[in-house]
């Protein structure tokens, strides 16, 4: 076993319904994602810098 965590929700849709298996095979439910070993997925996402999202237009302003 490994020490990376097992996500509690799909990496792609978000939904929190899902099928296991032993050997970290994921499916999920609602969007019907399959991934062969979860785990591998988890470590990519957590090392991948968050999208930040600026104005496209020049007169565009940012709210906070």
């Amino acid at each position: 076993m490994t020490d990376t965590p097992i996500p509690l929700c799909c990496p792609l849709c978000g939904h929190d319904e899902y099928l296991l298996s032993d050997n970290n095979q994921f499916l999920c439910a609602k969007c019907g994602a399959y991934f062969e070993d979860i785990t591998q997925v988890t470590q990519s996402i957590r090392f991948t810098a968050p999208l930040t999202l600026l104005p496209t237009t020049p007169n565009a302003t940012l709210c906070h």
